[in-house]
């Protein structure tokens, strides 16, 4: 038995299936944009600028996209994380001792590790400058277990007691 298509004939037809496909990949804001797009080829400049309260030269940039790629998908906002950013300057012996201090005391906030005397003397010894507080804090978050070698205690979670209705006494 062979098989065929019912659109297959229609030469658009793939075509229109993927703009259908795009506009539901698209998400809310490329929706948005493609509505003052059309508004704007509809109703002019002026009327367009000042029913939407954009630019003039995000209104062209969004144009510039959808002309280019002819694709809703393509209005959708990308990633503003920078492509480089600067590297962490910290040296691994400092994050070592930081992880031995936490061994030794566990769950030793930031705080106390920046004031220890072992650590202080630990990186004049090396030449090393000693990081700010917020410097180890972060070092202590990018950790994977955070540094922590003792679970936390959890949460006891206390029972509700039924209060018993008693006799009054004489």
């Amino acid at each position: 038995m062979q098989t065929f298509f019912i659109a297959g004939g229609i030469k658009t037809y793939q075509s229109v299936e993927k703009y259908i496909e795009d506009w539901d990949n698209a998400g809310e804001v490329a929706k948005y944009r493609y509505r003052v797009l059309c508004f704007y080829d509809k109703h002019g400049l002026d009327a367009t600028l000042d029913a939407f309260n954009i630019s003039r030269r995000t209104l062209f940039r969004w144009r510039a996209k959808l002309k280019y790629t002819k694709r809703v998908v393509a209005l959708k906002p990308r990633s503003s994380r920078p492509i480089t950013f600067r590297a962490s300057r910290i040296n691994p012996l400092i994050i070592r001792k930081i992880r031995e201090i936490r061994e030794i005391y566990p769950n030793m906030g930031k705080d106390k590790i920046f004031h220890l005397k072992e650590f202080r003397e630990y990186c004049k010894e090396r030449n090393y400058s000693i990081p700010s507080i917020s410097t180890i804090g972060r070092i202590i978050s990018r950790d994977p277990f955070k540094m922590r070698y003792a679970l936390k205690k959890p949460k006891i979670k206390r029972l509700r007691v039924i209060d018993k209705r008693r006799k009054p006494k004489d």
